[in-house]
């Protein structure tokens, strides 16, 4: 009977392995849509996917399926992927490529681009596998999305004044990273805390008086 409210916070949506009712899911849309800010890193058999694929789906992000192979990582043990390609020079991931040091996912899934509401600019691929690297089940050839983020910004007119307003979201695609297992492992935790300080940032001030 109550209703739930969410507001300035960051929500960290790791692996759920079953379905979201709807009122939360209806939550998080709401949420995400009055600028919330979210990170969902999804399991490979994540029950809930198509469900953050409807809420991810509007930010120009999905969740593929399938999980990604690469050859080009742990000796004899194609699905524990290390991941040293950086497209971007996103915040999150800057010190990473710049000092060379990857980062491991164990089953991810790869993170596709999707027809959305907002600008193609506005999404910025973060890490992803080698050349050398498939999708199960597909015939898709390497190198595949395994971490993006949403980034987009705009000067809203407030009754105070101008307010810089900001949306983030990243997607993931393993929260196994940020696992006990893993989260010492190469550059994962730099990665993870990265992410999710840049996504919980507070905004820049751009004008003061």
């Amino acid at each position: 009977g109550a209703t739930t409210r969410l507001e300035r916070c960051t929500i960290v949506i790791a692996g759920p392995r079953i379905p979201l009712v709807p009122s939360e899911l209806a939550l998080l849309q709401n949420y995400v849509a009055n600028r919330g800010r979210l990170l969902v890193m999804a399991d490979p058999d994540d029950a809930a996917r198509a469900q953050l694929n409807d809420l991810l789906r509007p930010y120009g992000l999905a969740i593929g399926t399938g999980t990604v192979r690469d050859r080009s990582s742990l000796a004899d043990d194609p699905a524990s992927v290390v991941a040293f390609s950086y497209p971007s020079e996103s915040p999150p991931i800057r010190d990473l490529k710049r000092d060379g040091i990857p980062v491991l996912f164990v089953d991810p899934h790869p993170i596709e681009r999707a027809v959305g509401d907002v600008a193609t600019e506005s999404v910025t691929p973060l890490v992803a596998s080698s050349s050398q690297s498939e999708v199960l089940g597909s015939e898709a050839e390497g190198p595949f999305i395994l971490g993006a983020l949403f980034d987009a910004s705009e000067v809203a007119n407030q009754p105070g004044g101008a307010e810089l307003v900001v949306s983030r979201l990243g997607v993931v695609g393993s929260a196994g990273i940020a696992s006990n297992r893993l989260i010492d492992s190469f550059g994962n935790r730099d990665f993870v805390t990265g992410l999710v300080q840049w996504i919980g940032r507070e905004n820049d001030v751009i004008s003061a008086g």
